[in-house]
């Protein structure tokens, strides 16, 4: 792992750290995984960044929620024990810890705030991410498990005794995908046929957009499931009839996929009348009817309490699987 990553960051950094030094910060890591602090395991993220130039290319108009780097009175040689007891200080999805070495000699220096954006992208929560400080990014997620990354690419895992170079996005190619794609196909045919006729080639140029929204929104809700720790499982029939399997607690429940048709439908007709709106400024015209102001708004607030809706219904359906373990 610390050959691969060091590799890539040398290829981005001139002065990047000598690979026995990731090496060591990467064992440190490793170690802290096994360890617990006040009967929890630890989990927790790291940022290698230059205490001389914590961000030395910010940009000229810096977003209020960007993030930021407060400095440690003193440094803490980055030990076991002190990353172990420094962790509960911290929490992987709002901050970070900021590592260095000099001389050889690896430290943690400071805490890096504003966390929570990129974890709510990474979890498919919000359409955008923020930048990622640092060079490289660690994280320590469970027992014996580390991702080191590049900004938003994954470089290389350690999952107890293997070590991952590749990774395999399953749902969005090959064998398994296909099998997904009738629901994506059925979620598709949803939005076109109950849209307006003359919005149907616009919802043609967003086609892979809302295939995109489809597997995004599986998973949330894979993601949902696994963060509760009890072996959820969903089953996608596909609207088939299983004779042979014995549902104990019937209940029909179909509101994320109304709302997610709902939501693309109200998607098409903002993007349309955005469109329009622009085109018509664009030819310089004295005046803007005010319909499409009124469609473009009402459109957006339609898009906004969609994405609530299915945001609590992914609650209400990843919940499910904690009884007995699997929802279909």
């Amino acid at each position: 792992m610390a050959s691969a990553l060091h590799r890539e960051v040398a290829r981005h950094h001139k002065d990047a750290p000598q690979e026995a030094v990731i090496a060591e910060l990467l064992e440190t890591l490793f170690l802290v995984s096994l360890e617990t602090e006040e009967g929890e395991p630890i989990t927790l993220h790291i940022a290698y960044l230059d205490p001389a130039k914590p961000d030395p290319s910010p940009p000229p108009h810096p977003p209020p929620n960007r993030w930021s780097c407060v400095k440690l009175v003193n440094r803490v040689p980055l030990t076991v024990p002190a990353l172990a007891k420094l962790a509960k200080a911290s929490d992987p999805r709002t901050s970070s810890f900021a590592v260095f070495a000099s001389s050889d000699s690896l430290f943690v220096w400071g805490l890096i705030d504003q966390g929570n954006h990129y974890h709510e992208f990474v979890n498919f929560n919000t359409d955008t991410g923020p930048e990622r400080p640092g060079w490289f990014q660690v994280s320590v997620s469970g027992l014996g498990r580390l991702n080191a990354s590049i900004g938003y690419v994954t470089v290389a895992e350690v999952r107890v005794n293997s070590v991952l170079t590749q990774s395999v996005d399953a749902l969005r190619a090959g064998p398994l995908r296909e099998r997904l794609q009738p629901g994506i196909d059925d979620y598709l045919h949803g939005i076109k046929t109950k849209l307006e006729t003359e919005l149907r080639p616009r919802f043609e140029e967003g086609r892979r957009y809302f295939q995109e929204i489809w597997i995004e929104t599986l998973c949330r809700l894979l993601l949902r499931a696994q963060n509760y720790r009890h072996g959820g499982a969903l089953l996608i029939a596909g609207g088939k009839t299983w004779v042979d399997l014995d549902v104990k607690y019937a209940v029909g429940y179909d509101r994320l996929s109304r709302a997610m048709v709902a939501k693309g439908i109200h998607e098409v007709e903002e993007f349309a009348a955005s469109d329009e709106i622009m085109t018509l400024m664009d030819e310089d015209e004295q005046s803007l009817p005010t319909g499409l102001y009124v469609d473009e708004w009402v459109s957006r607030d339609e898009v906004e309490g969609r994405r609530s809706e299915i945001d609590s219904a992914i609650w209400f359906i990843s919940l499910l699987t904690r009884v007995d373990g699997l929802a279909s």
